[in-house]
């Protein structure tokens, strides 16, 4: 989803001149935890935004409005979040994703969403093959057009001092051609961390999964 609750406050909504007309912009949200008292953990999250425009954007007064809603309980999180366009009374775009997480080298998620223009599901995940050994994956799928817009694969193994990664990306860039990268990491621990453009790009594509490597 290109709004989200969190993306009207931190304003990656807009890019390039967009950006800087955004000064002439306020949201309005509401947040409300429900916390165990037991364990201290939130195990509801609901959230709602919109953004109200001083100067017109697209000749609208005001964003569509954006909601989400978050469980958990133990280790399987529920996650779906929307948006509703006042206008015209409807739902515009909505995203839901189920996940298994043990821990950030250890988890399943599945995820299904609808943009306004195409239906799409995801499946991601990793896993400890061995202590030192992870393996990680991630398939978009384009369920209107029955392809596979994105698919990465890859393994990493981290030791006390260093760390390798290899990663296989393959992207749809437009009609049915793909673009096909194999990207190679290598971090010395103590001295650099992986903060390098496979790490933002495998957080991005791969949800829940911790691209750093320290």
């Amino acid at each position: 989803m290109s709004n989200t609750y969190e993306n009207l406050f931190s304003g990656k909504e807009y890019t390039g001149l967009d950006k800087i007309s955004k000064t002439n912009d306020i949201t309005l949200g509401l947040e409300s935890d429900f916390v165990d008292q037991k364990t201290g953990e939130t195990y509801l999250a609901l959230k709602i935004a919109q953004a109200y425009y001083l100067d017109k954007k697209d000749g609208k007064d005001y964003s569509n409005t954006v909601a989400g809603a978050e469980l958990t309980i133990g280790k399987f999180t529920f996650n779906n979040s929307l948006e509703y366009d006042t206008q015209i009374s409807e739902v515009a775009k909505r995203h839901s994703a189920l996940s298994y997480t043990s821990n950030a080298r250890k988890f399943i998620t599945l995820t299904q969403g609808d943009d306004g223009e195409q239906r799409s599901a995801g499946l991601y995940g990793a896993y400890p093959v061995t202590k030192k050994i992870h393996a990680f994956a991630g398939v978009n799928r384009s369920l209107s057009d029955s392809i596979n817009s994105k698919k990465t694969i890859g393994v990493a193994y981290e030791s006390c001092c260093w760390a390798i990664r290899v990663a296989q990306l393959k992207e749809i860039t437009s009609g049915n051609k793909f673009d096909n990268v194999t990207k190679f990491e290598f971090v010395l621990k103590g001295l650099a961390s992986s903060s390098s453009n496979l790490t933002s790009h495998l957080e991005e594509d791969i949800p829940n999964y911790l691209g750093n490597l320290e």
